[in-house]
This record gives structure tokens, sequence and C-alpha cells, in this order.
């Protein structure tokens, strides 16, 4: 693992199980106290959302997860909550230990009814909330039969569905393209995150997510290696440098922007803004000489150098401190590859490259072995396809952006719903901040001239990339939250980026 992690650690359901038994033996408690532990912080968290006026129906399992909902059934009957239990029966499955103490605990309290064939599934009340405690997250095949035909009859349902740690159904780092999965309105995780919640095949599964602390073995969350991890803010506020009463331009670094070109021009002035409002002391974008006039006075605290397509390398300052981000805009033509080449050769700092930077260099992947090590490129997935390949689900596709960052000794972020950033030595951090309406032009752009910025900064290309996508995305969901997803447009992404530094308490 690295010295310092951004964010939460994300756990398989093998090291999960290691977790609880660490913590029970740390603290002298039995598994039947944590399950209690978790169990109170699902009801704590349940009574946020739902009233007692609620019906509730809680659909266990034989195992812990089913015992979970047993203890969350006594808990809400507890106060004064209407509730309705059934268990369902299915493949010769036995009881753990943990469902029968908690069965014992409620069965003087309430029926409890069980469904061991098909015409037992209940008709679903529609104003009822299904609390899934069916399946774990320690499921390790799919889902058929019975249980199958119960999951399929709630999500047919209009009913609010809270799953328990995960939907039943649904692995916690495998794929599972089976339709057995349950599709819950909210998920309350017991304090780990699983990396099934951050894949888009799994967007139907997850729903509203929320993570409970339960207490579990920090001494064993610390030391316990993983290539995991979900970025959180907590982690982001440590990460941002303060800034000395006694500084100039010239603290804050140099970017040197290669992008825009006719017809694109706004992709030069995205990127540039985006620079400029994450903090960098000095923007140069270079452009075509036509364009000139029209970056100019797109963007005034920006410098330009013009170029002719001609040249056969661009004219650039004396001063060669510079950071380089390449590619919004500017197209496939001869001159871009000349001028990408010339730059990937003579600069032996990491730099960053996006659009039709990376497009050229997938249709000339001679390219590839120029890229100064620890260069961050930052593709969405077809341009990422373009590099490296196909996939045949979103855990090979995360495979194979792991496996290229290593090969290549360079940073991938990919960008969509929580953007994965993989590293040269392995790991993967996960994000956790933007919405889909940032799904819209020049977004891309906004965000090479954000991480361009902070690699201007004498950030690590590692912190670069993790503050630069966590940013983006705040100032996305900032800005949804005052115009809508639907009207964002990648201006709005800059105009909030000043709301998002101050919502990390940054002065």
């Amino acid at each position: 693992m690295p010295n310092t992690i951004y964010g939460l650690k994300i756990f398989s359901s093998e090291q999960i199980k290691k977790l609880d038994a660490s913590t029970i033996e740390k603290e002298g408690i039995t598994s039947v106290e944590l399950m209690e532990r978790a169990s109170e912080a699902f009801v704590k968290e349940f009574t946020r959302f739902y009233s007692k006026d609620k019906p509730v129906t809680i659909l266990c399992g034989l195992g812990n997860n089913g015992g979970d909902g047993m203890a969350i059934a006594r808990m809400l009957m507890n106060r004064a909550y209407n509730v309705n239990v059934f268990v369902v029966s299915f493949d010769n499955s036995t009881a753990s230990k943990e469902f029968t103490a908690e069965f014992l605990k409620l069965e003087d309290m309430i029926d409890i009814r069980q469904i061991t064939q098909r015409r037992d599934i209940p008709v679903f009340d529609a104003e009822a909330v299904i609390i899934d405690a069916m399946l774990g997250s320690g499921i390790n095949r799919i889902v058929t039969g019975l249980l199958a035909e119960v999951i399929t009859t709630v999500n047919k349902t209009r009913c609010e569905i809270v799953a328990v740690d995960i939907a039943s159904g649904l692995f916690s780092s495998r794929t599972n393209l089976e339709q057995a999965i349950i599709q819950p309105t909210f998920t309350f995780s017991f304090q780990i995150p699983k990396l099934a919640f951050f894949l888009p095949q799994n967007q139907f599964y997850v729903g509203e997510l929320r993570f409970l602390d339960i207490g579990l073995n920090q001494d064993f969350i610390n030391i316990e290696p993983t290539p995991y991890v979900l970025v959180d803010k907590k982690s982001i506020i440590k990460l941002v440098k303060k800034r000395a009463k006694f500084s100039h331009k010239g603290n804050f670094g140099h970017v040197m922007l290669f992008a825009g070109s006719n017809g694109k021009t706004g992709a030069s002035m995205l990127a540039s803004k985006g620079a400029l409002r994450a903090g960098c002391g000095l923007v140069t974008i270079l452009t075509e000489e036509r364009d000139t006039p029209i970056v100019q006075g797109g963007i005034w605290e920006a410098m330009c150098v013009s170029y002719k397509t001609t040249d056969a390398i661009p004219s650039l300052p004396d001063n060669k401190n510079f950071t380089l981000g390449i590619g919004p805009g500017i197209g496939l033509g001869e001159h871009s590859l000349r001028f990408l080449e010339y730059f990937l050769k003579y600069n032996s700092k990491p730099i960053v490259i996006d659009a039709d930077g990376l497009n050229l260099i997938s249709q000339n992947q001679h390219l590839l072995k120029f890229i100064p090590v620890k260069s961050i490129l930052t593709p969405h997935p077809k341009e990422f396809e373009r590099l490296a390949g196909n996939w045949s689900d979103d855990y090979e596709r995360l495979e194979k952006q792991r496996g290229y960052s290593i090969t290549h000794n360079i940073y991938i972020v990919l960008k969509g719903a929580h953007s994965s950033i993989t590293t040269p030595e392995g790991f993967v951090y996960i994000n956790s901040t933007g919405n889909a309406g940032m799904a819209t032009a020049g977004s891309g752009d906004v965000l090479t001239g954000i991480i361009t910025s902070f690699l201007a900064q004498n950030y690590s290309p590692e912190q670069a990339c993790i503050l630069g996508v966590f940013l983006h995305g705040l100032a996305g969901d900032l800005a949804a939250s005052e115009i809508g997803q639907h009207s964002l447009m990648a201006g709005d992404i800059i105009e909030f980026l000043p709301l998002a530094f101050k919502e990390l308490m940054i002065v």
C-alpha cells in the first residue's frame, strides 16, 4: 500500500469476514453482539428516512444477513413500527447460529412467516417499505430457484426497497450479469465499501448509498492491503495545500495548453479557465495563428503563443518551466501529430494527455514509448478502448486499466460516473463526486485544465489526479444543486469551482 491512503479502503468479502473476526477478538464480544451493533446502526439510519406510518416488510435469508434482518425487525417493533417478517428457505440451506439467535429473540414478538414455495410469496403492500436481508456480501454463486422468484417479484413492486449491507444477488467484487438481483432504493452498507457499488453494470443494484460506521477494528483496516480505495472528502481536505501570505504567481506554476483548433477554440478556453480556477499562476495557450484573436478575446487572463500548421515544431517561450496539458480539441491533423510527437520526445516532466491527444496515440501506438513516466492520461471509455482494446465487463475493464498503468508507468483517469484512477504501482482510486449532468460537451476539457493546474502547482501526479477529479465532480454537484442536472454545462463546472474549494474549507 502507498504511505498515504486518500480515502476508504475497499475490501473483498473474504477480507470483510476477517475484519469482522478481528473486531470480535479485539473487543472480546460475540458475533451476535456485533450483529446487534450493525442492526442498531441500520435502524438509526432507516428511521431518518421512514416514519412509523410506513408499513415495513422484512425479507430474511437464513444466513447472517437474515440475522441482521431479524434484529432490525425487533428493533423497529420496539420503536412502534408496523413490521411483517418473512423467511425465505431455499436450496436446502441451513440457518447460521447468528440467525438462530436473532430468530429466537423475535419469535415471541411476531408471527414469522416462511416462504418455502412459490405460492408462499406474498402480495406486497404498495405502500410498504421492503427491507432486503436475504443475502449478504458473502454470496459466491448466482441466484436461482425460489429465491430468484422472490427477487423478481420484489423488483416488480412499486415499493421502496432498502438493502441491508448489499443487494441480494449482487457479488461484492466480481461480475454477475444475471437478472436475479434486488434493485434497491437505498443500500445501507456496513462501514466498508464494496467494489460492486461503483461499476456501471451494477447501477440498478445499488440505489442511494449510505455507509454506516459500526466500529470495526481500525487497526486491521489500517494494515490490511488492498489495491482499491474510495476517495472521500475527509482525505481531500487534508490533501489541499494552503497558500503562503507572501506569494506571487510564479509560486503556483505555469500551465502550457496545446488545445483547440479551428471550430474548436472553446476547448482551449474551457481547459484554460479550469486551470486558472484550480489555482495555477499562469496559463499559456498554444493556438493556431488564425484562432488567436478568438482565444484572446475569450479569456483575458491567459497568454497565447501562435503557430502555423506548416511549422515544423511549435515555437515556445524561452522559459521552459511549464507543465503541459495536451489534446482537447486539437484535431487529428498532421501538424497535431507532429507537435504531439515533439512534446513527448523532448519533455521529461509528467504531462496530461486528453481527447485528440489520446486518439492520435491510439492511431500511432509507437508514441506510447515516448510518453514521460508518471504522465496522466484522461480517456473516456471509448478513448481507452481505442488505446487498450475492448473488455467483456466492467471488472475486466478495471483490471485492463490497472495493467495499462503498470505496463506504461503512467496514471490513467477513466472518466465517467465514479471515475477510476489507476497508478503505476497498481492502485485504484474510485471517485465519489459527480453526477449525470456532467456528461456534457467540454466537461473533460475542464478536467484536463484542473489536473494540469495541480501538476503545475507541484502536487504529485497521484495527488493531481485524485484532487482534480474530486473537485471537478464536487463543482458539478454544487452546480447541479443550483440549476439541475439537465441544464448543466461545462462552463458551470468552472463557475462553481470556487464554491467547491470553499466546501473543503479552503480560504
